[in-house]
């Protein structure tokens, strides 16, 4: 899908939707998520519904940090679980993937990122040079957390997608558990969410040399999913002051 289509879509909602007041929370992941800081930009910043974002949920964008104030400056990062009219981004890893790898991704590809956003924002800073391993922060908050502080809980792995292979014996339509007190050990930098590398011990196969880019909604997606449930009321009881 191209940025233009996406675009113009999310514009039409805004001026279709029936209830122009009702909350609003965007989520995508990977090139997915590039796109929509376009969106966020573009069409919802600097419109009549822009205070009505509850939080964006950009899994695996690599969403560099000095997007905001140049660019994005109606909305900011994530700050607490309650917090709204924000942006949550993360990229899940275990220590075994080192940021250098991203230069070994077929094709490539993994040094498109920092590009792909000087780009789609109107060539907002200095053009990026050299690989990503060296490269500029990037947003990471651990959705363990729900700020870019260590540890917290991991609530369970979805298994209900193509994505993710559960383990043998394991009931597809049930949460996969991490084992207790295995999150405690997540540690966040500037360039991922690292989670512990025995992550393997609790889902085999999960983690292809350290990178689980392809299964992180997946992977977090209960943490996501009761995130939303708190941050929604959080922002009905801010619109009742």
């Amino acid at each position: 899908m191209a940025a233009g289509d996406l675009e113009r879509a999310f514009c039409h909602f805004l001026l279709k939707r029936p209830d122009k007041t009702r909350p609003i929370i965007i989520a995508g992941h990977s090139q997915g998520a590039i796109l929509l800081s376009r969106v966020i930009a573009t069409c919802l910043q600097g419109s009549d519904q822009q205070h009505l974002l509850v939080a964006a949920y950009l899994c695996g964008g690599y969403f560099p940090l000095d997007l905001f104030g140049a660019v994005i400056t109606a909305h900011h990062a994530c700050r607490s679980p309650t917090d709204t009219n924000c942006i949550i981004a993360f990229d899940t890893r275990t220590p075994e993937f080192k940021p250098e790898s991203l230069n070994k991704i077929v094709g490539k590809i993994g040094l498109w990122a920092h590009n792909l956003y000087w780009l789609l924002h109107g060539r907002y800073c200095a053009r990026h040079e050299g690989t990503d391993d060296v490269g500029k922060a990037r947003l990471q908050i651990n959705p363990g957390t729900w700020t870019n502080e260590n540890g917290g809980a991991h609530l369970g792995a979805s298994m209900t997608s193509s994505m993710a292979r559960p383990p043998r014996g394991h009931v597809k339509d049930e949460p996969l558990v991490a084992l207790k007190g295995w999150a405690a050990g997540t540690k966040v930098n500037f360039y991922s969410v690292c989670v512990r590398e025995d992550v393997e011990e609790w889902w085999p196969g999960c983690s292809k040399h350290g990178n689980l880019h392809p299964i992180e909604v997946q992977f977090w997606f209960y943490n996501i999913r009761e995130n939303v449930k708190e941050r929604l009321a959080a922002w009905f009881a801010l619109q009742k002051r």
